[in-house]
């Protein structure tokens, strides 16, 4: 008797044990299927574009005649001289009152040709199209911390958003998204957006659902608006009176975009929140993080968090161990929803975990990598 219900007991532990490799296959094999009929690059065909024309709320000198790159570190506007023009103190970066554009410090430049700028959290990023290199810089006194080449060489403007940089060769049409890490191209969006030339100016607006670039064009004199989450170019406007705009800044917590304009060694200041309001991106009441979806997954899948405030924010995977994976956002963030892929192709199937810090709040989840 107890040798017949043993066989009967392998017979169903079989049978089940059939049912979930199986079902763990067909997952997988639909995930594969998923990714390869929807993998896409950051750039497809743009509908049509809101056009908008925008009056500059005021403008302020420039700090040393001509300006290519501007940023903003949430307290004070940075700018990069390139030393021509009408410029008597040669290549220089400075840090400037945003409202006022008075110096409150200079720093001698890294390179020849200083150009585009931008702001990750906690360093400065700044390219140089002489040296056809891009420097990260020490905010505290612009020493270099790292550098490696522009792809394609002759670097303009830079942008950063969720851990990569957005950045412009001057001579194309294509702005090149890159891993910072070692400099490698991940993806490249194209402008399509009407009269497109030679986008020369970038910034992200980090409120707004799945964030935005904006890029400057120098040839038709106009702001560019481009969604991430749709991968489409979505509004325009006029930089008048900002001929050759070359250098952008956003603000986030205002809607206040800062124009460098090179021509007439001028940096003008607009408000473009009427242009982004209806995707407004709302803070939360309190921090969260969610669950992955899809979960399990093989090799893609997206995670969701919110947070109240303006925090510095690192969202980080570790594998069984505890041992650090990947870091999928190390910067600081205004309060809003936001989301983040990870793609775990390098990484073999197993368990993992997803952690969300911001302030002092701290938050884990488990997620499984089928393949």
């Amino acid at each position: 008797m107890i040798k017949k219900y043993t066989s009967s007991l392998i017979s169903v532990i079989t049978v089940l044990l059939l049912f979930v490799l199986v079902t763990g296959v067909v997952a997988a094999n639909k995930n594969d299927s998923t990714k390869d009929t929807s993998a896409k690059s950051e750039n497809s065909d743009s509908p049509a574009a809101t056009s908008y024309a925008l009056a500059p709320v005021t403008a302020f000198p420039a700090p040393d005649g001509a300006t290519r790159g501007l940023t903003f570190d949430g307290t004070y506007l940075w700018s990069a001289d390139n030393g021509d023009g009408n410029s008597q103190n040669g290549p220089m970066l400075y840090k400037l009152d945003p409202n006022t554009g008075a110096i409150i410090a200079s720093y001698p430049h890294p390179g020849s040709y200083p150009n585009g700028l931008a702001w990750d959290g906690q360093y400065l990023w700044h390219s140089d199209h002489g040296t056809g290199l891009i420097y990260k810089l020490d905010p505290a006194n612009a020493s270099v911390v790292d550098s490696f080449p522009m792809p394609g060489g002759f670097p303009f403007d830079l942008a950063w958003n969720n851990g990569y940089l957005y950045a412009v060769s001057g001579t194309t049409t294509n702005i090149y998204k890159i891993d910072p890490s070692n400099g490698v191209v991940a993806d490249t969006i194209v402008a399509t957006y009407s009269g497109a030339g030679r986008p020369i100016g970038l910034t992200i607006a980090p409120n707004v659902a799945g964030g935005e670039l904006i890029a400057a064009d120098d040839d038709n004199d106009t702001v560019n608006e481009y969604e991430f989450l749709t991968s489409n170019w979505i509004n325009q406007w006029s930089s008048n009176p900002a001929v050759y705009p070359c250098g952008l800044a956003f603000d986030p917590g205002t809607g206040t975009l800062w124009v460098s304009c090179w021509t007439k060694d001028s940096i003008y200041v607009f408000n473009v929140a009427t242009g982004i309001e209806d995707e407004q991106n709302p803070a939360p009441n309190d921090y969260h993080l969610t669950q992955n979806y899809p979960n399990p997954f093989n090799p893609t899948t997206t995670i969701k968090y919110g947070i109240p405030k303006s925090s510095r924010v690192t969202i980080t995977v570790l594998d069984i161990l505890g041992r650090h994976v990947a870091t999928l956002v190390d910067e600081f963030k205004p309060g809003g929803n936001y989301q983040v892929d990870w793609n775990g192709s390098t990484q073999p199937s197993g368990i993992y975990f997803y952690q969300l810090q911001a302030d002092q709040f701290r938050e884990i989840h488990k997620m499984i990598l089928m393949k």
